[in-house]
């Protein structure tokens, strides 16, 4: 335990919080009493010595709001000054504290300026309110009882009193003042200064309670030590809380710890340490004894010696055997001072043991005697006397009395000190200066006698250095510093003195006599950093002066090429300054002058060959310099500057990343290249810390959006969504326990919800008579709740009666409608027994009764089974192979027909899906095809790190640029490249015409016929290899054209589709292979449509609304009969190729999606969350994410289904691995990155994955070849 350090602390004031135990009473109160009714109050702690004023003022700011601004004043040693010195130390505080506390920065106030005392209340104070707006200043006042000392009464007490009343009506100020209650301080105080006291508020600063002065004893060393309980309560016991003395017996403890190796402290340690803690405080607890009256010293060495406990009686029968005398009432009023002064309590015990067991020892009964016998009753009379004449004014008068103390007792102290204060009140300062020295002969270590001798000497200085006699003044100002070293005034007088001498010194130009004057002066105030900093800028321009005298004849020299001349002046000027780097440098330049210019030379060679660009060059001039001076650091430096350069611009770069992924929200990204910044640059903390603050932001970020998100879904009524939100904020801040709470409030609102939603529906069910629907929706609402059964429970029951008597009414209708009239009739008799006057019951049943008993036999239902049943047999057997041949060869078109809507309530203005009758056929859908419907929301359920380097280096990268070449004017809008062949790429643009292409070589193939467009086309499609070789464009007018042949270029068409006109835009094609050759398009008013391109003309499959705002793009699942779209509102969905019914649909925002090559997966764009998200996708839910910086445009698939590219809005294209360690699809590893001058709009692979091939805004084609590693 030796290597830990002794937490406690033992007389110093406790600074840090951690070691500050209670009192927080009394911080309320203080910051009760700075506001409301006691705003103009000066607040006054008082209490024992040692007993915790001084730390409680040290920990005001840790405890009040922060706007109050506090000042700390510790009048310890700083009254013997003048008012102006003294305001002018109160200015310089408060501006040490706003600059160091609060980064408020303040000129230092000039001292000059305060020689007028007004300068402080008018010039300022005002010039800070500005700066503070609402902040209050505290201005604290440490040992305020210092100013009670008689001989400062004139010169700064009543003055600083008198100021100070006029200071407490300034605005933004108040104060607090701390007294000691020792003695009579505070009353001798509150006596003195009535005036300015009779608004304060007081609070006593007493011992801590037993809670407190536990923690105070144990948390220091949680872990480290422990205290049985037993010793805690004996400490307790033996201190009653005093905070000194607690932390006295503790550090003494922790020694013995230190000392053992115990971790443990039992009540015998307590014990065994009780000597050297009175040891140690014996300074303290004499001063409670100094202190004390002749009987109250009586009363403490009986009670010492008496059983604890003892009555007053008793303590007064021992007094008079020691032959004290005294009255009852002085005996009385003395014990009741002690107890006031918590030095003994109600029942005469000692308040703190270890005052007890000082006394025991230092203080038996007949020490005392002797101590108090000493005192010569004649040169005590003689003082008093002495005092009255002083009280009254006749100083003459008390210092002849004080004399004849003197002769009475010539050691007498108290008189001699006498003498020397009346001189110091009557200013008669050589008088005052030489009795008070008498008196420290006496005493030299009287408190009072130094503080009088150094007043009187510091009077005399300030005296003779008014009068110019700066010597003089010195002499008197280092008696003060023989008498107290530490005497500030005198002190800061004499650096003042010396730094006036070098001052003087440097306008003569002896630059050295100012130094060392200089000198002096800092060893007088070597805090004083003005005068530090003078002395360094004097020294310096001396250095300099000298140094530029010698480098001006080394320049001089080397002109006329004396090397060793040249040399000599630099050696001489290295000798004022051996640690400068610069002189070195010359010096060895100097030396080496011969090479040095040949050096030069290169170094011209290299600096033309840097400016030309020609690196190459440069590098190797600098080379050849090195082989001829390989020790010379400045060429090294230089090569080392280029590589520094590299680095800087790498660390510029990712610092512009950084900044562009934050004010994008992409997080994760930032994080990443901040990581990977700090990496390069391992000594630069800023990146760390940077780390650190983005964590920070965007855990910040992520509470904000789920606020938002569960508040928006609140609003909304969607309480699932809410909830998982505040699900998410409490993962990310389990602390925030209102969340639970809130939780569970959506929870109670969502089953409000659905109880008045299913009772709503089951009372407009019940209402419409849809009797089913309303006991589904009873029972929902029993389900949900139960306890209310009674109401509900009927309402059930009711709609159940009903649903069934319904159920029957309606097939007793259908039995009559097939004439199967006894079961109608069963039906009706059941209807009738339960709700006579249910509908038409009773007329239906007259009619199905007549009805039965007028139909023959032979009509009876039953006899037509029977009969259809030997048909069907012979039908089958004869005419079974014809019939068959007849169906097979049926296939044929029927027109166009509207779906109509089973449900009358439906809304009649949702859109309408237009469907074709198709034939039957055998073919089915495989067991992949995603159920309908279901809604997906995307959630994230992994991160991918973007690695900045290849990751499977057996993955196709970019080899080089294949080619490039400007196609149209305007923006690439549409790829398509044509399986049948392997190589035609089609273009599509905002112009009318599209371009077909050779997209191995860039080369044009052929360009559709101009005009045949009206307006500009925007996409176009490939026919699927093996269907005829049909290219198809779309237009801005919803104009659909398309041709054959176009690969053997014998091109038939153009063949017009059925326009889409009114639907907006073409935006995208898609072809696909249900019901021979089919073709999908989106339009931008939210359309898709399906054709049959089997002809020579498009025919309507089926046409459909599914969105308010434009659908970005169609994508034909080959393997599903599925149909992919991106659109602006609905996100992503997955269509029914056959019937045009939706399967699927994602929640996100998008901008491109496509499907796998084998249909199964789906990679997105998701900026829905501000930050654009890529995102690999399964019916089970979400595979794979990463999110980046900037906006993605387009995603491919590579044809292998290995690769996933995307291009976003700068100009980047990424390859990303599709696939994970376990070889299935599920990863988004980058694998490559490369980056075009232009936004990419298209993005395609060649059919064979060779090449890869992107469009952008400015009508270029871009095509990279990928080969494997």
């Amino acid at each position: 335990m030796s290597e830990i350090s002794n937490p406690y602390i033992a007389g110093a004031p406790v600074v840090e919080s951690s070691m500050f135990f209670g009192r927080e009473d009394v911080f309320k109160w203080i910051e009760r009493s700075l506001a409301g009714k006691f705003v103009n109050h000066i607040l006054v702690l008082h209490g024992q010595r040692r007993v915790g004023k001084t730390s409680v003022l040290k920990q005001i700011p840790n405890f009040l709001p922060r706007n109050y601004i506090q000042v700390f004043y510790d009048l310890q040693g700083r009254t013997s000054t003048s008012l102006d010195r003294f305001l002018w130390w109160l200015a310089s505080e408060i501006t040490r504290t706003l600059k160091k506390e609060h980064d408020i920065n303040i000129p230092r106030p000039d001292r000059k300026a305060f020689e007028d005392t007004e300068y402080l209340i008018s010039e300022f104070l005002p010039s800070l309110r500005p700066l503070l707006e609402d902040q209050v200043l505290i201005l604290t006042f440490d040992e305020f009882d210092t100013l009670d000392r008689p001989e400062i009464q004139e010169s700064l007490a009543r003055p600083l009193i008198a100021y100070l009343r006029r200071l407490m009506e300034v605005e933004g100020l108040t104060f607090i003042f701390s007294i000691g209650s020792s003695g009579d301080k505070l009353e001798n105080m509150q006596a003195s200064y009535t005036d300015f006291f009779k608004s304060a508020l007081y609070r006593k600063i007493s011992f801590l309670t037993s809670e407190d002065c536990y923690r105070l004893i144990t948390k220091p060393v949680e872990g480290i030590i422990e205290y049985e309980r037993k010793a805690v309560e004996r400490i307790v016991e033996i201190t009653s809380g005093h905070p000194y003395f607690t932390q006295l017996m503790c550090h003494e403890l922790f020694a013995l710890c230190q000392k053992t190796g115990a971790r443990t402290i039992c009540a015998a340690d307590v014990e065994s340490i009780l000597g050297d803690v009175i040891e140690r405080g014996t300074v303290n607890l004499k001063f409670v004894w100094d202190e004390a009256s002749d009987l109250e010293k009586w009363i403490l060495a009986g009670l010492a010696q008496l059983e604890p406990g003892a009555s007053t009686h008793k303590l007064g029968q021992l007094l008079l055997k020691q032959r004290v005398r005294f009255s009852d009432a002085d005996l009385n009023a003395a014990v009741l001072h002690l107890l006031d002064k918590d030095v003994i309590t109600q029942d005469n015990r000692f308040v703190i043991y270890l005052m007890q067991m000082w006394l025991q020892t230092n203080r038996p009964l007949d020490r005392v005697r002797e101590e108090l016998a000493e005192v010569n009753p004649i040169a005590n009379r003689y003082i008093e006397i002495g005092d009255e004449y002083r009280d009254r004014g006749q100083g003459s008068q008390a210092i002849e009395s004080y004399k004849q103390a003197l002769q009475a007792d010539p050691g007498n102290l108290r008189a001699q000190f006498s003498i020397g204060s009346v001189h110091l009140d009557a200013k008669a300062y050589s008088e005052a200066a030489a009795a008070f020295e008498l008196a420290l002969q006496i005493d030299d270590e009287d408190v009072g006698a130094r503080t009088g001798y150094c007043c009187a000497i510091l009077a005399l200085g300030d005296a003779a250095r008014d009068e110019g006699q700066e010597e003089t003044a010195a002499g008197f100002y280092d008696k003060i510093l023989l008498v107290n070293p530490a005497h500030i005034d005198a002190r800061l007088r004499l650096a003042e003195i010396y730094r006036e001498h070098a001052e003087k010194y440097l306008s003569a130009g002896q630059d050295d006599a100012a130094l060392s004057a200089y000198n002096q002066a800092m060893d007088y105030a070597p805090e004083d950093e003005t005068l530090a900093k003078r002395y360094d800028d004097v020294l310096a321009q001396k250095k300099a002066k000298v140094t530029a005298e010698w480098l001006g004849k080394a320049e001089r020299a080397l002109s006329r090429q004396r090397w060793d001349e040249a040399s000599g002046f630099v050696e001489e000027a290295l000798k004022l300054d051996p640690a400068n780097a610069e002189l070195q440098a010359k010096l060895v330049k100097t030396k080496d002058a011969p090479r040095q210019f040949k050096i030069n030379g290169y170094r011209q060679e290299a600096e033309k060959a840097i400016k030309q660009g020609n690196f190459e060059k440069a590098v190797s001039v600098i080379e050849t310099a090195l082989l001829l001076s390989p020790g010379d650091e400045s060429l090294a430096d230089w090569l080392e500057t280029a590589r520094s350069d590299r680095l800087s611009a790498q660390l510029n770069l990712y610092d512009e990343q950084v900044n562009r992924a934050l004010s994008s929200g992409d997080w994760d990204t930032a994080i990443q290249l901040t990581g990977q910044a700090s990496e390069i640059a391992p000594d630069d903390r800023a990146w760390k810390e940077k780390i650190a603050e983005i964590e920070a932001a965007r855990h910040q970020a992520q509470l904000n959006d789920l606020r938002w998100e569960a508040d928006t879904a609140r609003a909304a009524g969607r309480w699932d969504e809410a909830a998982a939100a505040l699900e998410q904020i409490r993962k990310l801040k389990p602390e925030k326990l209102e969340i639970e709470a809130e939780i569970e409030s959506i929870r109670q609102e969502k089953r409000q919800s659905q109880l008045l939603e299913f009772k709503t529906q089951a009372e407009k069910a019940a209402k419409a008579e849809k009797w089913k629907d309303a006991e589904q929706a009873w029972k929902a609402y029993l389900a949900l709740k139960p306890e209310d059964s009674t109401e509900a429970e009927a309402d059930l029951q009711k709609a159940a009666r009903y649903s069934k008597i319904s159920a029957n009414y309606t097939e007793a209708q259908n039995a009559i409608r097939k004439k199967r009239y006894g079961r109608a009739i069963e039906l009706l008799q059941d209807i009738i027994a339960q709700e006579p006057a249910y509908k038409s019951t009773s007329r239906l049943l007259v009619e199905a009764v007549e009805a039965n008993k007028a139909t023959p036999v032979w009509h009876k239902p039953g006899l037509y089974g029977v009969v259809g049943v030997v048909l069907i047999l012979m039908i089958g057997i004869f005419l079974g192979p014809r019939i068959w041949k007849s169906i097979s060869t049926a296939w044929q078109r029927t027109p166009t027909m509207t779906e109509t809507h089973d449900d009358p309530t439906e809304n009649p203005s949702t859109p309408t899906t237009e469907v074709v009758i198709l034939p039957t056929t055998t073919e089915t859908l495989p067991s992949e095809t995603i159920k309908p419907t279901q809604e997906i929301v995307f959630t994230p359920t992994s991160t991918i790190t973007v690695l900045p380097t290849l990751i499977n280096t057996s993955t196709p990268k970019p080899e080089k640029l294949h080619y490039t070449k400007k196609i149209m004017q305007g923006p690439i809008t549409d790829l398509a490249w044509d399986t049948e062949t392997g190589y035609l790429l089609g273009v599509a643009s905002r112009e009318k015409d599209t371009a077909i292409l050779n997209g191995n070589t860039g080369g044009k193939f052929s360009q559709i016929p101009s005009n045949l467009h009206q307006s500009a086309v925007l996409s176009n499609a490939w026919e699927l290899k093996g269907g005829g070789g049909a290219y198809a464009t779309g237009d801005v007018n919803g104009l659909v054209i398309f041709y054959r042949h176009v690969q053997t270029g014998a091109m038939d068409g153009p063949f017009t589709i059925d326009t889409l006109l009114g639907s907006g835009e073409i935006t995208d094609l898609s072809y696909g292979n249900v019901s021979g050759i089919s073709l999908a398009a989106s339009t931008s008013s939210g359309y898709i449509a399906s054709w049959d391109t089997l002809g020579n003309q498009g025919y309507v499959i089926w046409k459909k609304q599914v969105d308010t705002g434009p659908v970005f793009s169609v994508d034909w699942n080959l393997t599903n009969h599925q149909i992919l779209t991106v659109s602006e509102n609905e996100g992503v969905q997955v269509w029914n190729a056959l019937t045009g019914s939706r399967l699927q649909r994602l929640k996100v925002q998008s901008r491109s999606a496509a499907w796998s090559p084998d249909g199964k997966y789906i990679v997105l764009e998701d900026h829905s969350s501000g930050t654009s998200v890529l995102e690999v996708f399964q019916s089970g839910g979400s595979k794979a994410r990463v999110e980046l910086a900037a906006l993605v445009n387009k995603v491919a698939w590579s044809p292998d289904g290995t690769i996933i590219a995307s291009a976003d809005q700068d100009g980047v294209i990424r390859l990303w691995s599709a696939i994970g360690s376990n070889g299935q699809v599920g990863s988004l590893e980058e694998l490559y990155a490369f980056t075009q001058n232009a936004e990419i709009t298209s993005l395609i692979f060649s059919p064979d994955g060779s090449l890869i091939v992107a469009g952008d805004v400015n009508g270029y084609i871009w095509a990279w070849t990928l080969k494997g590693e």
